[in-house]
């Protein structure tokens, strides 16, 4: 049953020391309707399509040692396009 398969799946990303891959960031962003901005140290913001109007971006962090994603925040008067060390990772 597809949607009890989507409840556990939901389920299973909920607790705590589960984490995201790329694949559920762009499947995230299409199911949300948003688009999702990667930013990662020394290299340019990633751009993950949800939607063909750019505005309401949620902006998350990947940090390749760990392979984690985490939310961040924009420091005052930053750009969308700023490397990741003007970001605030929450």
């Amino acid at each position: 049953n597809v949607t009890s398969m989507h409840s556990h799946f939901i389920d299973r990303m909920s607790r705590d020391r589960t984490y995201a891959d790329h694949l559920v960031v762009l499947a995230t962003a299409v199911v949300i309707n948003r688009n999702i901005i990667v930013h990662e140290k020394y290299h340019r913001p990633l751009l993950i399509p949800g939607r063909d109007v750019i505005d309401l971006q949620l902006y998350v962090c990947y940090n390749s040692d760990n392979h984690h994603y985490d939310s961040t925040v924009s420091l005052e008067n930053a750009s969308p396009l700023d490397p990741v060390e003007d970001m605030l990772i929450t």
